[in-house]
C-alpha cells in the first residue's frame, strides 16, 4: 500500500509541475489552456491527498514553533498583542495539523487491528479444525478397537462353545460307549453264572427242571453254563 500511495506522489507531483508549465505557457501566449488547468487540478488533489499526513505534520510543527514562540515573547518581551496572535495561530495550525494527521493514524491502526484480529480469526478456526480432526480421529481409533476386541471376543466365545461341543460330544460317546459295553457284557456275565440241569451220561444241558429231555434220567445235577459249554455240553432241542 505504501508504495501505491508513493507512486502516486510521484505521479501527481510530475502532473502538477507539467500543468503548472503549460498553464504559465499559455498564459504568456495569451492563452486559456482548459487541459492544463484540469491538469494541475487534479494532479493538485491528488498530491494533497497522498501527502496530507506529511502536511499536516508539516503544519502542527508550525503551530508548535508558532505556539512556543508566542509563549516566549509574552513572559520575556512583555508584548501581548503580537504573542496573544501567534499563541492562536499556532493553536490553529495545531489542530489543523493533528486533524490532517490523525485520520490517517487511525485508518492504519484500523487496519493494523483488522488484519490482527483476522489472523487471530484464521488461527483460531486452524487450531478449532485441527483439535476436531484430532477428536474425529481418536474417535475412529476407539471406534476400530472396539469393533476388534468385540470380534475378538466373539471369537473366544465361539471357539470355547465349539471346544465345550466337542468335549460333551466326547462325554456323551464315551458314556454311550461305556454302557453299550456294560450292556454287552452283562448278558454274558449272567448266561455264564446261570445254572443248567445235566444228567450223568447225557451230551445236553437243560434250562427247566420239567424238560422232556430230563424225564426218564436217573439223576440230575446243576451246573454253571459255562462249564456246561466247556464239557461240550449243547442245549436241549426240547427248549
Amino acid at each position: 500500500m505504501k508504495i501505491i500511495w508513493t507512486l502516486v506522489t510521484i505521479v501527481s507531483l510530475i502532473a502538477l509541475i507539467y500543468g503548472i508549465w503549460q498553464w504559465i505557457r499559455s498564459a504568456r501566449a495569451g492563452q486559456n489552456n482548459r487541459t492544463a488547468k484540469i491538469i494541475t487540478a487534479i494532479a493538485t488533489v491528488l498530491f494533497f491527498i497522498s501527502i496530507k499526513s506529511i502536511i499536516g505534520t508539516l503544519i502542527a510543527v508550525a503551530g508548535m514553533l508558532a505556539l512556543v514562540s508566542g509563549i516566549w515573547r509574552l513572559f520575556r518581551k512583555r508584548t501581548a498583542g503580537g504573542s496573544l496572535l501567534l499563541i492562536i495561530i499556532g493553536i490553529v495550525l495545531v489542530m489543523a495539523g493533528t486533524t490532517l494527521v490523525g485520520p490517517s493514524s487511525t485508518l492504519r491502526e484500523d487496519a493494523a487491528r483488522s488484519t490482527q484480529t483476522s489472523a487471530e480469526a484464521k488461527s483460531s478456526a486452524a487450531e478449532e479444525e485441527s483439535s476436531a480432526k484430532a477428536e474425529y480421529e481418536s474417535l475412529t481409533a476407539k471406534e476400530s478397537s472396539s469393533r476388534a476386541e468385540a470380534a475378538e471376543s466373539s471369537s473366544l466365545e465361539k471357539a470355547a462353545a465349539e471346544s465345550s461341543a466337542a468335549a460333551n460330544s466326547s462325554v456323551a460317546q464315551a458314556e454311550q460307549t461305556a454302557a453299550s459295553s456294560s450292556q454287552g457284557a452283562a448278558p454274558q456275565n449272567t448266561n455264564d453264572q446261570q445254572l443248567v440241569y445235566i444228567t450223568a451220561t447225557g451230551s445236553k444241558y437243560h434250562f427247566n427242571r420239567g424238560c422232556r429231555g430230563l424225564r426218564n434220567a436217573n439223576s440230575v445235577s446243576t451246573m454253571s453254563l459255562s462249564d456246561a459249554t466247556a464239557q461240550g455240553l449243547t442245549k436241549c432241542g426240547f427248549e
